[in-house]
């Protein structure tokens, strides 16, 4: 599933939440903003660094430089700047889910995401780079509130299909955790269902629950057999994987 960049969008996004547009007369911020979108990073810091000191309580030029930090794979100096920049505007959704988004790609500081995401989406209820991040961390690290998150992101429908399998892939081993057999199998069976040709990856971890969590080892091996089907003409595929499915269908089959 995916984890977001901050896109030229969301950028934008956050100079309007910060008090200035495209349409404003804040040049500076405009030109970091324009040299972000075309991936010009070096020259987006120098000009975020200039916008700063114009505007030391701004969040979108220490947005901007944290995105910039990031680029450069100086990820430390960029969670130093978001975490400055959360300080100031402690109730700026923008700041908290750049802070928590960067958070999540450290890991020693993994463990703080999830908390700063959730007050990220208390400020923006429903939104989907968030909900995606938080369902991904709370999985990793077996947040008692993840449930919550994934069955809003399955409610979605701006998710694309190989996101909503994975969803609900996750809101399965959920409910599962939780003893709702029942539920967790319908979670899957959308999972399935949302499984199309870019990712039939997914096919084969469902197949694995079938087999470890339901015992249903008749449909674990008819999703093994549907996984080696579509599998190889995916791009990058590990042929480890297809072999490790031939070898559970025998095992299933028994």
């Amino acid at each position: 599933m995916r984890f977001f960049a901050l896109s030229g969008a969301v950028i934008c996004s956050a100079l309007v939440f910060c008090g200035c547009s495209e349409d404003s007369s804040d040049d500076q911020l405009i030109a970091a903003v324009n040299l972000a979108k075309q991936g010009k990073w070096q020259e987006t810091a120098a000009v975020a660094d200039k916008a700063a000191e114009t505007y030391p309580e701004s969040a979108a030029p220490m947005l901007l430089q944290a995105l910039a930090y990031e680029k450069a794979g100086e990820i430390g100096k960029a969670i130093d700047m978001a975490q400055r920049c959360v300080e100031k505007n402690p109730e700026d959704f923008t700041a908290l889910y750049t802070l928590g988004r960067l958070y999540s790609l450290d890991p020693k500081r993994q463990d703080k995401a999830y908390t700063v995401l959730e007050k990220a989406i208390s400020l923006r209820k429903g939104d989907v780079n968030t909900l995606i991040l938080l369902g991904n961390i709370g999985m990793k690290n077996n947040e008692p509130t993840v449930r919550i998150h994934l069955e809003q992101l399955v409610r979605r429908t701006d998710l694309s299909d190989p996101e909503k399998a994975k969803a609900y892939y996750m809101l399965g081993i959920c409910l599962d955790k939780e003893n709702k057999k029942n539920d967790a199998v319908k979670a899957m069976r959308n999972a399935e269902r949302f499984c199309k040709e870019k990712n039939p990856e997914l096919l084969f971890y469902i197949a694995g629950f079938y087999a470890k969590n339901i015992g249903d080892h008749y449909k674990a091996v008819s999703l093994y057999k549907r996984f080696i089907n579509r599998y190889p003409k995916v791009q990058g595929f590990k042929p480890e994987l297809i072999q490790e499915a031939e070898d559970n269908i025998k095992r299933l089959s028994r």
